[in-house]
C-alpha cells in the first residue's frame, strides 16, 4: 500500500522499500510482450533498482533484473529476456561475480536458441562453459553442455549435438549421478539416441534408446506411466523415437 511505502521511506528502510517495489509491482506478463516502452511499464521495478543502486546493493539489482527475465522467459519473450540480460551483465561485471556472469551467458544462450539465433547462442554458451569450468561446479558445466547439445539439435548439427550430449552423459556417469538440473538421465540418453538416429547411426540409436528405457523400466509401457514425476517429456521422447525407427523400418502398424 501507499502507506507502507511512505512509512518505509520515512523510517529510512530503503532496502525494504526497494524489495517492495521490485516484488510487489509490475508482474503482469503483458508488460513484457515487447521491448518498446517497457521501461515505463516496469516503473516500480525500476524505482526499486534505483534505490538499490544508491545503496550499492548490486546483488539485489541483479535479482531485480532476474525477476523481469523470469516473467519474460515463461512466456517465451526471448528478445525481452536478452534486453534485461544485457542490463544485468553490466552490473555483474561491475561486481566481478564470475559464476553469476557465466549464468547470464547461459541464459543469453538459451534466449538466442529460443529465437533460433544458434550461432549467437553457441558463442554465449562457450563463454559460460569457460567461466563455469574455472569458477563453477560440475552441475553448471553439465547443464551448459546439455544446452549446447540442444542448440545444435535446433541448428540440425547432429554430429556436434552428439558430442556435447555424450560429454554431459560421461560426466554424470563419472560422478555417479543419474539426474541433472535440466533433465534426468533417461531424457539425456533419449536425446543422444535421437541425434544418432538423425545421423543415420542406427546401432547407436538402438543402444541409447534401450539404455534410456532401462532408466524408465519401472513405468515404461505400464499403466499410470504419465503420473510419475519428471516422466512426461522423457516418455514422449522415447515413444517418438520408437515411432521414427518403426517408420524407417516400414513397420507402420507398430
Amino acid at each position: 500500500s501507499d502507506e507502507l511505502l511512505a512509512w518505509c521511506e520515512k523510517q529510512g528502510y530503503y532496502n525494504h522499500l526497494a524489495h517492495i517495489y521490485v516484488y510487489s509491482f509490475d508482474s503482469d506478463f503483458h508488460n513484457f510482450q515487447t521491448i518498446d516502452g517497457i521501461e515505463e511499464r516496469v516503473y516500480h521495478v525500476n524505482k526499486g533498482i534505483e534505490i538499490a543502486t544508491k545503496l550499492k546493493n548490486y546483488q539485489f539489482v541483479s535479482e531485480a533484473f532476474k525477476k523481469n527475465i523470469m516473467i519474460a522467459s515463461i512466456y517465451s519473450y526471448f528478445d525481452v529476456c536478452l534486453y534485461f540480460y544485457e542490463k544485468s551483465l553490466k552490473i555483474v561485471k561491475l561486481v566481478g561475480n564470475k559464476t553469476t556472469e557465466a549464468s547470464i551467458y547461459n541464459g543469453m544462450g538459451y534466449s538466442n536458441c529460443g529465437l533460433e539465433n544458434c550461432v549467437e547462442a553457441h558463442e554465449y554458451y562457450n563463454k559460460a562453459l569457460v567461466l563455469f569450468s574455472q569458477y563453477g561446479n560440475s552441475d553448471d558445466v553439465i547443464e551448459t553442455l546439455y544446452n549446447m547439445g540442444i542448440n545444435c539439435i535446433v541448428a540440425e548439427d547432429y554430429e556436434n549435438a552428439s558430442s556435447y550430449l555424450l560429454t554431459a552423459s560421461s560426466i554424470l556417469r563419472i560422478l555417479r549421478q543419474s539426474t541433472m538440473r535440466a533433465c534426468n538421465m533417461s531424457k539425456l540418453l533419449g536425446l543422444i539416441a535421437f541425434v544418432c538416429f538423425r545421423r543415420g547411426v542406427m546401432s547407436q540409436a538402438y543402444l541409447y534408446l534401450n539404455r534410456a528405457k532401462q532408466f524408465l523400466g519401472h513405468i515404461f509401457g505400464k499403466e499410470g506411466e504419465g503420473e510419475q514425476r519428471y516422466s512426461d517429456d522423457s516418455m514422449f521422447l522415447l515413444y517418438l523415437l520408437e515411432a521414427m525407427i518403426a517408420k524407417k523400418n516400414g513397420d507402420y502398424i507398430k
